[in-house]
């Protein structure tokens, strides 16, 4: 059995989910309303984050395995670009759809700009136009998701 001391002094809401789901929030000096605006805005964060796939194991398109941040690192060396089925596939096996806009975790939504730096694709920010290489990208503002909806 692991016990862990919880001080409630030094955390504003303090939110238990016990292994039978049980949930209780502990918010001595903040108001429930507060509290439950709180804890939507993280719901909704999370949605937000989610990938365009379901949760349940083993349900996950095999095309979609670079939405998972693997611990490798992608390589360009080794990579191949199919231009015309608009993919890239790093030198560690990840293949990228080119085709599909991505979002990073702050909200930032990349797409490619149809040119390479040193074997690896070059992503533009839609909004503010700034390039940076895909697997720089992935390392500094990831993990990317292709965004929902969105067409090519």
């Amino acid at each position: 059995m692991n016990i862990r001391l919880i001080d409630y002094d030094e955390h504003a809401i303090v939110v238990t989910i016990g292994r039978n789901l049980a949930v209780e929030t502990f918010n001595p000096s903040i108001c429930d309303g507060v509290t439950a605006d709180l804890l939507r805005n993280i719901a909704d964060q999370l949605d937000a984050k989610h990938p365009p796939y379901p949760c349940r194991p083993g349900s996950q398109p095999e095309q979609h395995e670079q939405h998972e941040r693997p611990a490798e690192p992608l390589h360009p060396q080794g990579s191949t670009l199919d231009r015309y089925a608009g993919t890239w596939a790093d030198g560690a096996g990840h293949t990228w759809d080119l085709t599909l806009m991505w979002e990073d975790v702050a909200g930032g939504r990349w797409r490619w700009n149809g040119r390479m730096a040193q074997s690896v694709p070059m992503m533009r920010e839609v909004r503010t136009g700034e390039l940076t290489p895909l697997d720089a990208l992935r390392f500094i503002n990831g993990p990317i998701t292709p965004v929902r909806g969105e067409q090519p």
